[in-house]
């Protein structure tokens, strides 16, 4: 009777445990779908303030506009991540690292935050620069 018991016992806080971990990863997939939502939301604000900067003033060029907004609003964390998606949503940005640090760069592009976002993408280093499929 007494070692059923703790078989019964055992098997209870076993169980307890595997609910624990599966509320624990839920909650971990939920807050991360939240976070590409909101990567995603942010993103397009980019887009569409680097077209209002293109409108506004005919020596920012869209791609370049874009790149600055990327780069000062996510920083390091993920900055060529997000390039490549705005390359994924239709931006004509370069494949070529280089390029677009030339299109950043602040004798290029007359934007105030130009200076702050070279300094970001020199930060971190670029990845092999391929298509990414959205």
């Amino acid at each position: 009777l007494g070692l059923d018991a703790l078989k019964e016992r055992k098997r209870k806080e076993e169980e307890e445990r595997r609910a624990k971990r599966e509320a624990a990863r839920a909650k971990r997939q939920g807050e991360e779908t939240k976070r590409e939502v909101e990567d995603e939301q942010a993103l397009l604000e980019c887009m569409e303030q680097a077209r209002q900067d293109a409108d506004g003033d005919e020596r920012v060029k869209y791609e370049a506009a874009l790149i600055v907004r990327i780069a000062v609003k996510f920083g390091t964390a993920g900055v060529w991540m997000r390039i490549a998606e705005a390359r994924a949503h239709g931006a004509n940005i370069p494949l070529d690292p280089r390029r677009i640090y030339l299109l950043a760069h602040p004798d290029k592009c007359p934007l105030p935050e130009a200076s702050d976002a070279t300094a970001i993408l020199n930060a971190q280093r670029p990845p092999e620069m391929t298509e990414v499929r959205a």
